[in-house]
């Protein structure tokens, strides 16, 4: 076996990691029954588990009431808050009745409330106490979202125009849906560190303040191998008083700690 590889966190101190890369057995199944150009429409990119248990341990960690996935595919995010020990009520939203179909099979009635539908047209406001999300990943090309409902969420991040990707006006609805003092962790593409069309995102990421944690994914470790980008997780805390953002770097296999650095 190789030596492990580092994540290095703001401030210099280091930790030697093993990383998972594949998905779970749940996730595989479903892949199996559709089309790449049906996963292409809906954007969906599912969450290898040593991530979805980091997002979970950070956004269950205040111990909250519920915990929401906007975004929630086949459960696995759900499936890791239990595996952590979260014993509150879940809620999940889809826009594809296909992957909630297996994320039903994996809970009872009593433990989560499952929507199908869109959850950017949900409107929700200043409720949630916590979210974790990994938000389908879609080019702003290929939405087929109103001008109107488009602006609205863009202007919540203070941004104008119509070059963002899904996974933007997604942050923008949970980061609105986010009650004071809530928690999120949002799995994202990384593409918007760079590009031009992702000003507008960073201005308000640094603006906010909201976020506590970035941790950045390289090529030799993206969480979505089939995917033609990095990925970052952002931790989020929305908390009236800013604080600092630190950093991690993950170039090789990950195991799961980030959220408990």
């Amino acid at each position: 076996m190789r030596p492990g590889p580092k994540i290095q966190r703001l401030g210099g101190r280091r930790r030697d990691v093993m990383v998972p890369s594949t998905v779970g057995d749940v996730e595989a199944e479903y892949l199996a029954t559709v089309t790449s150009e049906h996963r292409a429409a809906y954007g969906q990119f599912f969450t290898p588990d040593a991530l979805a248990r980091a997002m979970a341990t950070w956004a269950s960690a205040k111990d909250p009431p519920q915990v929401l996935d906007p975004a929630v595919g086949t459960g696995a995010l759900l499936v890791a808050l239990r595996e952590i020990g979260y014993g509150g009520k879940m809620a999940g939203w889809d826009i594809d009745a296909g992957p909630i179909e297996y994320a039903s099979a994996r809970f009872s009635d009593d433990e989560v409330g499952l929507t199908v539908g869109d959850f950017l047209l949900a409107g929700t406001e200043g409720q949630i106490a916590a979210i974790t999300c990994n938000p389908p990943y879609v080019k702003h090309h290929r939405l087929n979202y109103s001008e109107e409902v488009t602006d609205a969420l863009l202007a919540e991040l203070g941004m104008s125009g119509h070059m963002a990707n899904l996974y933007v006006l997604f942050y923008a609805a949970l980061e609105r849906a986010l009650a004071p003092g809530g928690r999120a962790a949002v799995l994202i593409p990384a593409d918007w560190m760079n590009a031009n069309f992702g000003a507008g995102f960073r201005e308000h990421l640094g603006r906010s303040g909201y976020v506590r944690r970035i941790a950045y994914f390289t090529n030799e470790s993206s969480p979505f191998p089939d995917a033609q980008t990095t990925a970052v997780i952002l931790f989020i805390e929305k908390t009236a008083k800013k604080g600092t953002t630190e950093v991690v770097v993950i170039d090789g296999e990950f195991d799961g700690d980030v959220a408990r650095l």
